[in-house]
């Protein structure tokens, strides 16, 4: 029932009445966390009346939610800085990975921590050092998150996989997170920093990128239930707490309101072997692969994923203008597979399911029991809403492997609206 979702239209663009909906995101809510100036960046008050952060006197944010992803080379070194730094509140850390064997000596771990979850350990350390930060490990793929579950103040990027570093910058620019990413090279002893503050004029990390960058993202396998094969770095542990700590220092920047030395829109690298330090400044690229660069307008339904059907979302949608040209619906940073592929007797089923719940728990092929697998020609950013066929729609979102605090789009010729799916994390 389209009363259940109490939705308004918070962008107003409809055509029709909407239901009512508590706007999620006011429009003070697109002010980014610092405001971007050519030379100086600093925290502006509504920003923090809207986090509900207390800024000192000087624009330093006193509470601040931090989300750390990936606890490997560089991550297993940044949670105990973290920890140390007044102006975290909470830390959020996220590896779907358990410390092995091989990383005692290259990473920031001691020998009881192997087998054991990297984003548990890593918790666990946090509150050895400062019980008073609450943490929240999530032992799970970051790519598979709801786009809500990324929500924080700062994101902190210590990944080995350059599709994962694609996933964060996408998704800091839609909820308008600054984010800071790190990364080290074993081979020339390099360590890199670059800080990305959202705006429609600011560089994201794909503004410089080429062509060869892109070939060099980890291909995915869907057929093979794969996400992407990322070979270890082998890095000393040395090189992963050079690039953890100029990390840290860049986030005390920004959560202390120092905009004068923050490294927004550039990029330093040292060269730990030769003694070497370069800073590059970039600049937004017209041609950048992102071209809208927009944080998204996101408003709140006061509904979970197993309290609405699709057919509710699409009766929802069609109140939107422009509906009847065409509507199409997403789920921010998701696939969705409109079939499922058996690989081993090749049998195929219309599935309209989110890829992620396909590899969570694939299903059993119903010729040949095997485990069927999503196909790359059956995934889709967005489908028709028209596709859908009539006996999925009165099927709840959640099992279409919706859940909570996922972003859907409802997007027509005419507007793009963006609701975010209620309930627990």
């Amino acid at each position: 029932m389209l009363s259940a979702l109490q939705a308004a239209d918070c962008c107003g663009h409809s055509g029709r009445s909407l239901p009512r909906l508590r706007p999620l995101v006011s429009p003070v809510r697109r002010v980014p966390l610092l405001e971007v100036r050519p030379a100086v960046h600093g925290v502006s008050a509504a920003h923090g009346a809207w986090r509900r952060l207390s800024l000192d006197p000087g624009g330093a944010v006193a509470m601040s939610h931090v989300l750390v992803a990936g606890a490997g080379a560089i991550g297993s070194h940044l949670v105990p800085h973290l920890a140390r730094m007044p102006w975290v509140s909470e830390l959020t850390v996220v590896d779907q990975d358990v410390y092995e064997d091989s990383n005692w000596r290259t990473q920031g771990i001691a020998k009881r921590d192997v087998g054991q979850p990297k984003a548990a350990v890593q918790a666990r350390r946090l509150e050895e050092i400062n019980p008073s930060i609450p943490v929240n490990p999530i032992h799970g793929s970051l790519e598979d998150l709801a786009l809500g579950w990324l929500r924080s103040d700062v994101i902190l990027a210590c990944l080995d996989s350059r599709r994962a570093r694609l996933f964060v910058n996408q998704a800091a620019w839609r909820l308008g997170i600054p984010w800071i990413d790190a990364g080290i090279d074993a081979t020339g002893f390099l360590a890199r920093v670059q800080v990305f503050v959202p705006a429609p004029d600011a560089p994201c990390i794909e503004c410089a990128w080429d062509l060869r960058d892109y070939e060099l993202v980890e291909q995915t396998y869907p057929c093979q239930g794969q996400n992407g094969m990322v070979t270890a770095t082998d890095a000393p542990s040395g090189l992963g707490a050079l690039a953890a700590s100029l990390q840290a220092l860049e986030c005390q920047k920004l959560l202390s309101g120092d905009g004068e030395g923050l490294l927004a829109g550039r990029d330093v690298l040292l060269d730990a072997r030769h003694h070497r330090h370069y800073v590059t400044t970039y600049r937004r690229n017209p041609a950048c692969r992102m071209p809208d660069h927009a944080t998204w307008r996101i408003a709140a339904l006061n509904v979970g994923p197993s309290n609405i059907s699709l057919g509710e979302l699409v009766a929802l949608g069609r109140t939107l203008q422009g509906a009847d040209a065409g509507l199409r619906i997403g789920i921010a940073g998701q696939h969705i597979a409109g079939a499922l592929t058996c690989p081993a007797c090749r049998h195929r089923r219309e599935a309209w399911i989110l890829e992620r719940a396909v590899r969570r728990s694939p299903p059993h092929c119903p010729r040949c029991d095997s485990l069927m697998a999503t196909n790359g020609f059956d995934l889709y950013d967005s489908v028709p809403a028209d596709d859908f066929p009539q006996r999925e729609l009165g099927r709840p979102l959640a099992e279409h492997g919706l859940l909570a605090h996922d972003v859907l789009t409802l997007a027509t010729p005419a507007v793009e609206n963006h609701f975010e799916l209620g309930g627990t994390k």
